[in-house]
């Protein structure tokens, strides 16, 4: 359909337009259509179109890293934020929830939530360590706003409280 109502020429700088818009070198383009240009410009359209695409997709999924690795490093700055919500990640990186999930979960495997406690619940497992640290000092120390919401979470995460977990690990004094 597109070669019977455009032409070659007109298809190429198309192209460039496309190509120049997500930064992709357009000098080799160039030098590309100059060399085809007295052969089969369809084949060489249509293989130039697709080299495109390619180097788009490419430049996307760096960018989707990059982004999701900035997203991981302010979870990981930030994870005693009470606060730490798909809200908060969407505010500060202007992307809807559902973009950041799919892109941190590409990145690492894991839901952003999942990650989330997973990060809180260790760190807490370190507070745990010291017996002069409490309970209700360590829950606000990795983002809990109460100790009955922390204790929850610890427990689904390491299937016994913050408490026995002390007592069994560490020998007690809670």
């Amino acid at each position: 359909e597109v070669r019977g109502r455009y032409s070659p020429k007109a298809v190429f700088i198309l192209l460039i337009k496309i190509a120049k818009e997500y930064g992709i070198d357009v000098s080799a383009i160039y030098d590309i259509y100059d060399k085809n240009k007295n052969g089969d410009l369809w084949s060489m359209l249509k293989s130039l179109t697709r080299d495109i695409c390619q180097n788009i997709n490419a430049n996307k999924e760096g960018n989707r890293n990059e982004t999701a690795k900035a997203i991981k490093e302010f979870i990981d700055d930030n994870y005693t934020d009470q606060n730490m919500s798909m809200k908060l990640l969407s505010d500060r990186f202007g992307l809807v929830g559902s973009i950041i999930s799919k892109t941190f979960k590409d990145y690492t495997g894991i839901t952003f939530s999942d990650y989330l406690l997973d990060l809180r619940i260790k760190k807490a497992i370190e507070l745990l360590e010291n017996p002069e640290i409490s309970l209700t000092i360590i829950t606000e120390a990795v983002g809990y706003t109460n100790y009955l919401t922390f204790k929850r979470a610890f427990m689904r995460h390491q299937g016994i409280s913050p408490r026995e977990y002390r007592e069994q690990y560490y020998g007690g004094l809670v």
